[in-house]
């Protein structure tokens, strides 16, 4: 399970589109231009929709991308918005499964951090919904967002039932459960 070498970019009208989000002419030319793609990274602009907002789209629902799940609904993380912008993330870090969480994050180079599960759920959906191909089928990737238990939230096992969002994995170690990263800002 490697990190992709060349990945697309996803600029703003390519998601407006894709996710049908209605963005006018005026809105999307007040987005910045996508940064200079990265060797290994997607890069993508993220609309820094909530969770419990994206996860309702009708293009997601349509289709059964995210698996039903409703453990999440009250965590302050799935309601939270940011501002919407461009993002570049390795999906997964490379030699990052099997191995504990804190062995996990000292693969983090030091201009990246734990990205949000939001920004790595929109980048596998957005992916999808371009090139039909799911990110993460048969493994998982840790977050930024913590469980009840202070473990990392993770998402993957993307499927025909959509992917998930799960928790309470642990720091242990699982061949099918890696780490995703961001660029800092």
């Amino acid at each position: 399970m490697k990190a992709t070498v060349t990945a697309p970019v996803y600029d703003a009208r390519r998601v407006n589109d894709l996710l049908s989000l209605g963005y006018t002419k005026k809105k999307l030319a007040s987005f910045r231009s996508p940064p200079v793609p990265v060797r290994g990274y997607y890069t993508f602009f993220d609309p820094c929709l909530p969770l419990l907002v994206f996860r309702d789209l009708p293009v997601v629902r349509r289709r059964n991308f995210i698996y039903h799940q409703t453990w999440y609904e009250k965590k302050d993380w799935a309601r939270n918005t940011g501002t919407p912008r461009y993002r570049q993330l390795r999906l997964p870090v490379p030699d990052s499964f099997d191995k504990t969480f804190r062995e996990q994050t000292a693969l983090l180079l030091p201009n990246e951090e734990l990205p949000t599960v939001c920004s790595v759920a929109i980048l596998i959906l957005i992916h999808a919904l371009a090139t039909r191909k799911r990110l993460l089928s048969e493994c998982c990737v840790r977050c930024s967002e913590k469980d009840s238990g202070g473990y990392p939230v993770v998402v993957g096992g993307f499927r025909k039932d959509g992917f998930i969002f799960d928790r309470y994995c642990g720091d242990g170690r699982n061949a099918y459960l890696g780490l995703a990263a961001s660029q800092k800002s």
